[in-house]
């Protein structure tokens, strides 16, 4: 069966390189499950705590196979339809990419955003101290507050904005700072999504060609790609030692081919895989009402007491609790979208909730390639590589939460970007008077 998902997903590829096309976030869609779940090629986990490998079960690859399919089949309708549901276009890759307007003062707004952010960040080292002297993310996460957690979404935004704007070598610098820190925390997923984001804005949507000219014509990219992939994936094992000042634990790990075997055997695509064997293997189910109830986080302010007060358990937090032999240790399992969506009703609620991700996915990039605004576009910038990468370790509410706390963000700049409009202003119009 393995030799299966190597066909659907060989195909998929094949389509994406050949295929003259628009370079969408269907794309990182795309190859994001092709990372998360290339155990399934060849059709073996690791499971935490043991040497061996164990095989994979029929169910798993059926899963899989029908997420691609479906998958699949939204790429193909993206790419040759522009439909209408109530005279609204949701089709978007017949559409034209439209260039963002110069703003000044949105430019502006995001330097006195910064100026926060560091100002969080001032307060998260005087919280945590001196991040090279005691670093453990468990740590950090177990005592984080609201503070430190929108640290990291400004760092992410402010990141992502200053490098789609032209020039603008003062927001790039303060950004590098904010997300250089976060990154020393042990959250490597901002950086990554940031880099997505970037790339995707600079360079989707443009024109229709074959990806693999798209390759071509940025080798030097395509080959920052791919290393930074490896520096990401092989970095976990090591960052706590370099950051704590074990250089020689750092080259002893660096320069054994046992160590990048190892690494690879029970990497994160190795860990989801291994979360959608275990849903599917013990039967685990997730109830309709559970996953309804899910959404009253979305309410600000109130989600975690109505979530408290019902009782409220998350998928993953159950996934953990069945199946976590070493969350004594602080290590969690992060979770799995494809298996908590087949928790629900097997196949029939993971068809439904993937139909929804990609419908979100398509008016989510209708609005970043069409919107004239850099605040806007540094928004879905970040949400989409969220939908389309970061969401297989995930779940639909965990992401739909993250948007909303990236959408406090934009506001937030908004904000500030209207007040400084309001007083530049007034005071042009005084010295006029």
């Amino acid at each position: 069966m393995n030799l299966v998902i190597f066909i659907a997903m060989f195909l998929l590829v094949f389509y994406l390189l050949v295929q003259p096309r628009k370079l969408d976030y269907f794309t990182i869609f795309s190859f994001s499950t092709m990372f998360y779940y290339f155990p399934a090629v060849l059709g073996k986990i690791r499971l935490i705590g043991e040497k061996k490998t164990t095989p994979l079960i029929f169910d798993v690859y059926l899963i899989l196979l029908v997420f691609i399919v479906l998958l699949f089949g939204f790429i193909l309708l993206n790419d040759h339809y522009t439909f209408k549901i109530k005279d609204r276009k949701l089709g978007v890759n017949l559409l034209d990419y439209r260039e963002k307007e110069k703003d000044y003062f949105s430019n502006l707004a995001v330097f006195f955003l910064e100026l926060l952010g560091l100002v969080l960040l001032v307060y998260a080292n005087v919280k945590f101290g001196d991040i090279t002297a005691s670093f453990n993310k468990m740590e950090l996460l177990a005592e984080s507050n609201k503070g430190t957690e929108y640290l990291k979404y400004i760092a992410l935004y402010s990141f992502v904005y200053s490098f789609m704007a032209k020039r603008q070598w003062l927001l790039k610098a303060l950004s590098l700072i904010l997300i250089g820190y976060t990154f020393l925390l042990g959250h490597r997923s901002f950086l990554v999504i940031g880099l997505i984001g970037i790339v995707m804005a600079r360079v989707g949507m443009r024109e229709r060609r074959p990806l693999i000219a798209s390759i071509n014509k940025h080798l030097f990219l395509s080959f920052f790609s791919i290393v930074g992939l490896f520096f990401f994936i092989f970095i976990k094992g090591v960052s706590s030692a370099l950051i704590t000042g074990q250089y020689d634990l750092v080259w002893s790990r660096l320069s054994s081919l046992d160590y990048y075997i190892d690494t690879l055997l029970v990497s994160e695509p190795n860990t989801i895989t291994v979360n959608l064997y275990h849903v599917v293997n013990s039967h685990m189910t997730f109830g309709f009402d559970q996953y309804f109830l899910g959404f009253f986080q979305l309410i600000p302010g109130l989600g975690g007491m109505l979530g408290s007060a019902v009782g409220l358990t998350s998928f993953e937090q159950q996934l953990n609790l069945l199946f976590n032999t070493q969350l004594a240790q602080g290590v969690g399992l992060a979770s799995t979208f494809l298996g908590e969506s087949y928790a629900i009703f097997e196949l029939v609620s993971e068809v439904a909730i993937a139909f929804i991700v990609f419908l979100l996915v398509m008016w989510g990039m209708k609005q970043l390639y069409q919107t004239k605004s850099q605040l806007v576009a540094a928004y879905f910038s970040i949400v989409l590589p969220y939908f389309t990468f970061y969401i297989h370790r995930n779940s639909l509410i965990f992401l739909l939460v993250a948007a909303r706390a990236y959408l406090y963000i934009l506001l937030l700049t908004w904000i500030i970007k209207v007040v400084l409009q309001s007083i530049i202003k007034r005071r042009n119009y005084i010295k006029r008077v």
